[in-house]
């Protein structure tokens, strides 16, 4: 199968279900378990590789819990960072910041209509950059993409 063939196979209204749940309910479990907060987003230092992790006992299991959940927060942030301007906006606006829509909108000099549309494409945008940045990272569980078929 190709590459343009899967993306065909795409849901596209699936996809962006899945990044918006994904930023509403699961975003903050992440943060939690990496001891971080919204604003410790923004300042993150990211050196873009994936580091290896070695098996041990519970408390060297807390520890790497811990920094696989800092690793999948560099995963979100590289995934944001490398959107467009826009997209980025609107992803640290809406779902970093936790701006409500109207204010976005209205700071992006945007019809509401036209900030929801874009943000559902910058919700898209974010599911393929995000697998793409935890695969790089070695990371099995960041793909938020949903096909329409069960096959692939």
């Amino acid at each position: 199968i190709t590459i343009r063939e899967l993306i065909s196979l795409i849901d596209k209204d699936a996809t962006i279900s899945n990044a918006r749940d994904f930023f509403e309910n699961r975003l903050d479990d992440l943060l939690s378990r990496a001891n971080c907060n919204h604003a410790d987003l923004h300042s993150m230092r990211i050196d873009g590789m994936p580091k290896a992790h070695a098996a041990g006992n519970t408390a060297e299991n807390k520890m790497i819990d811990l920094e696989t959940a800092k690793e999948h927060l560099e995963c979100i942030v590289l995934a944001i960072s490398n959107s467009d301007p826009v997209t980025r906006d609107i992803l640290n606006s809406c779902y970093l910041n936790g701006q409500y829509n109207y204010v976005v909108a209205n700071n992006l000099s945007l019809g509401t209509r036209q900030l929801v549309r874009l943000k559902n494409e910058a919700l898209y945008d974010f599911a393929k950059r995000y697998k793409a940045v935890g695969e790089s990272f070695g990371f099995t569980d960041t793909n938020l993409i949903r096909y329409t078929s069960e096959n692939t």
